[in-house]
Order: structure tokens, then C-alpha cells, then sequence
């Protein structure tokens, strides 16, 4: 009496033949001109062995069919500063009294002039 197969089990057991049919080929490949038609065949039948395991690890439900749909991308950004500030040369400094001068800081920008009021004659009815 044989032991039931597991997921792991068959999922090893196609990645065995898998990697077995593409050693062959790709040892099959090493001594071809890379433009000849016997080249491209087997990078051709490459394309179709690496299409074909994951169809089958897909129709057996040991990867997901769509992976775009199974997985989402999270960006997750930190950054890390110093409490002391690095010393500034005379080139850093002069940069940023140029880009202080070209974009001011909206905190130390002048006050906006006063709205002027507008003079207007009224009719004395």
C-alpha cells in the first residue's frame, strides 16, 4: 500500500521534471550558433516548457493562476535622519541661498501687501 500523494509531493515531483527537461535543453543549446534555426527552436521549446509547468502548477492549484490578483504591492517608504545636522562647505551653502532665494519658504515669506480701498464718489440724494 502506497502513501496518498501530498500537494508537496506532486508539486516536487513536477519541479523535478521540469528542471530535468530544461537541463537537457539548454545543454543542447550550449554548442548552436545563436542565430541558426535549431537555436531558436529550443529557445522556442524553452518558452514552452516554462509556459507549461506553470499551467500545470496553476490547473493544480499549487500556484495562483493570476498572480497580479493573488498578490498586492505595498510601497512602504521610512527614512532615518540625524539629530545633528552634517557641516556645510562653502558650495552647500551657496546652493541653498540660491534655492532659498528662487523658492522662499512659505513661513518667512513677506507679508502680502495691504488690499488698497476703493474711493467712490456717493450721490448725496
Amino acid at each position: 500500500m502506497s502513501r496518498p500523494k501530498t500537494a508537496r509531493s506532486i508539486a516536487a515531483q513536477i519541479e523535478k521534471s521540469y528542471k530535468k527537461t530544461r537541463t537537457l535543453l539548454e545543454e543542447s543549446m550550449q554548442g548552436l550558433p545563436k542565430g541558426c534555426k535549431s537555436y531558436l527552436d529550443h529557445v522556442l521549446a524553452l518558452a514552452k516548457l516554462d509556459q507549461g509547468y506553470r499551467d500545470e502548477l496553476a490547473a493544480r492549484g499549487l500556484v495562483p493562476v493570476n498572480l497580479g490578483t493573488a498578490a498586492r504591492t505595498v510601497y512602504c517608504f521610512s527614512a532615518t535622519i540625524d539629530a545633528t545636522s552634517a557641516p556645510v562647505d562653502a558650495e552647500r551653502q551657496k546652493f541653498e541661498d540660491e534655492m532659498e532665494e528662487q523658492y522662499p519658504d512659505s513661513s518667512q515669506a513677506p507679508p502680502a501687501p495691504a488690499a488698497k480701498k476703493s474711493k467712490r464718489n456717493r450721490s448725496k440724494n
